[in-house]
């Protein structure tokens, strides 16, 4: 499992957990290092987060 995968299961788990600042910023890092954007569904999430990417 990636991380990005157990982000998506805490998110079906606790929506309101995800939106927390610190996860917010982990997202915004992951998205930061898929410069080549090898994980597009990593990008939809930091974009419905609000997170800049």
């Amino acid at each position: 499992m990636t991380g990005f995968q157990a982000l998506r299961i805490a998110e079906i788990c606790a929506a309101q957990d995800v939106r927390s600042p610190a996860v917010r910023e982990l997202v915004a890092d992951m998205a930061a290092r898929d410069r080549r954007r090898t994980l597009p569904e990593l990008h939809h999430f930091s974009r419905r987060l609000g997170v800049p990417a």
